[in-house]
Formats: structure tokens, sequence, C-alpha cells
């Protein structure tokens, strides 16, 4: 990874923030101690910060942490109808149906679904509305993702990939 691409954020710059920082840690202990000019080794200070400093990285900073990383499974009434898609992959150009779901207590967002098994699926179904399951990742209480679990009672299918979105500037979101 280049560093352009880490600035932008293509990729995770916490080892990074680690190093940097527990160095600072234990470099400002180290000075603290002298400019006391304690009798005691600078060791103990220089421990101490580096112990305290990791802890506050583990817990504020990391999966392991109580704020980045929490799932929470949420369920949504959905309208959902056909809709054709023609865009430009990587490697080919997509011509197909899609499922467009519409959140129906949050009107103006969306998820479509480029997947034939979940159309053949949703065209058994009585026409009108479907229950959809998600699992939503919240990082420091801001929804940073979502997984579909379930759609009108299929839990797993083939799908070539997916999106979401808004239309009108939508005032709820569903992920709050």
């Amino acid at each position: 990874m280049t560093l352009q691409a880490a600035l932008l954020g293509y990729g995770d710059l916490r080892p990074l923030w680690f190093v940097c920082g527990l160095l600072v840690s234990i470099l400002a202990s180290w000075v603290i101690s002298r400019r006391v000019r304690s009798r005691r080794s600078p060791w103990r200070l220089m421990v101490a910060s580096a112990f305290v400093f990791s802890l506050g990285f583990v817990v504020f900073l990391t999966e392991r942490g109580p704020f980045l990383g929490r799932t929470q499974r949420k369920e949504f009434r959905m309208s959902w109808k056909v809709e054709p898609v023609e865009a430009d992959g990587a490697l080919h150009r997509i011509q197909q149906s899609g499922v467009r779901l519409e959140f129906v207590d949050f009107p103006g967002h969306f998820v479509v679904i480029l997947s034939e098994e979940l159309l053949q699926h949703l065209r058994q179904q009585p026409a009108g509305l479907v229950t959809a399951t998600f699992d939503v990742t919240y990082d420091y209480g801001r929804a940073s993702g979502y997984n579909y679990v379930e759609v009108a009672g299929l839990r797993d299918w083939v799908e070539e990939f997916s999106w979401g979105g808004t239309v009108d500037n939508p005032r709820r979101s569903p992920w709050e």
C-alpha cells in the first residue's frame, strides 16, 4: 500500500498510530521523569505510560473495544420491484434485472440486489410487501455497513453485486 492510498483512507493506519503513539508516550514519560529528577528509575513510569496508552488504544480504537464493529440485527418492511440494470463492470458489461427493495418506513431509501435467484424467489411470493433482515455494523454509534441476512424468507442466494442509495434527500435513515 502506498502512502497516498493510506492517506486517502484505503488502508488501516491504526498500527502506525499505535507504534507512533507508544513511542511518544514512552518518550514523554522519560522526559517527565528527567524533569522531575526523581530518584526512582524512569523505567517504572515508562512501563506504566506504555500500559495506559496500550489499554486506551485497545478500548477506543480497535474492534476489541466497545465502540467499533458492534452489530445489530434489524428487520424492515420493504416493497420490491424488478429494476433493469445496465452497468459497466470491471470485466464485462452487465445487462440484467435486479431487485429494488424500498424501505416502507423510510421513504427515499433503497437497495438494489443483482441476483436471479432472489428475483425468482420474490416472483413466487404474493405481491406487495416483504420482510428483509439486515445485520447493521456500527462504529462509534454511526452505521458503517450492512449485510443482508434474509429477504422474504430466503437466507442464501447468489448475487453479482448490490448497492444502496437514496432519492430526494430523505430526513431519516433506516440505519440510525
